[in-house]
């Protein structure tokens, strides 16, 4: 799947769904490097639809939550 594909069906499923995205912005502490893109799923049965395709395509992901418990690199 390509990114311009995930951004329609995120999309269709009324999802936020950003390109090049500073991770910095989602989490506490303010550090992180870009994301190739960025996904928040509007509620919980979005998610359940959209992890799945994620999975299945082979594209990496991780559940971030609120941020409060995640340090990356920037």
């Amino acid at each position: 799947m390509d990114i311009d594909r995930l951004e329609k069906i995120a999309r269709e499923l009324n999802c936020l769904f950003k390109r090049n995205e500073p991770l910095a912005s989602h989490l506490v502490f303010g550090v992180g490097g870009m994301l190739p893109f960025y996904l928040r799923p509007s509620s919980w049965e979005v998610a359940e639809e959209i992890l799945p395709l994620l999975w299945e395509e082979g594209l990496p992901f991780k559940v971030l939550g609120g941020g409060s418990n995640v340090l990356a690199a920037d």
